[in-house]
């Protein structure tokens, strides 16, 4: 049992290390006030390098508070375009209805007064027609009840037509004892206003 190479070595090493170790402890006894004057600029450099990050940070989020009140004015002002928006197209939609009232009571108006002036049974009335939100509104005179009830029939039988409201006065010729009936160029003797008459389309 030969071991003493290997003993050697062992030997050889731990003195290699124990050499190694005094020489580093030679060197920090003899220069101790530099390791800490090194250690005390390094603490001073770490201390710079932080408050230079914690600066960053700080305008970093004094950035970011900017980019965020920008946002929320941003979202305030897309809020308000969009009820000035919604408010746009309210009032468009207003108009074009506006509009298309307007062209329908035109075209009733059209039609209806056309109606009147053509039908043989009115060749003795006369009836104007005034249209407003589809609802007509017929006035004038006519000869008697059959006429009064020709034209509402007219104007209400229209397409389109709301409401009919009747203003038309009945005018007949005198017909009582010891009065002459009227003759032609004479002026008729208007019977009792005929009382307004609503008929609503459904």
């Amino acid at each position: 049992m030969f071991r003493f190479p290997s003993m050697f070595k062992y030997w050889s090493r731990l003195a290699v290390v124990a050499i190694l170790l005094l020489a580093i402890v030679g060197c920090d006894e003899s220069e101790p006030e530099e390791k800490l004057e090194e250690a005390a600029e390094q603490l001073h450099d770490a201390r710079e390098a932080r408050n230079e990050q914690q600066e960053q940070i700080s305008e970093i989020h004094d950035e970011l508070n900017d980019k965020q009140a920008e946002i929320r004015e941003a979202e305030k002002e897309l809020a308000q375009a969009r009820e000035q928006l919604t408010e746009a197209q309210q009032r468009l939609q207003e108009a074009r209805q506006r509009l298309d009232s307007r062209a329908t009571d035109v075209a009733l108006f059209r039609r209806i007064q056309s109606s009147l002036l053509n039908d043989e049974e009115l060749t003795q009335a006369a009836v104007s027609v005034s249209v407003e939100d589809r609802v007509v509104t017929l006035n004038g005179t006519v000869t008697g009840d059959g006429e009064l009830e020709r034209a509402i029939e007219i104007a209400s039988s229209a397409p389109g037509v709301a409401r009919v409201k009747s203003e038309i006065d009945v005018r007949q010729e005198q017909t009582e004892a010891g009065d002459e009936p009227a003759r032609s160029g004479e002026t008729m003797t208007p019977r009792e206003a005929t009382p307004t008459i609503e008929r609503e389309r459904l």
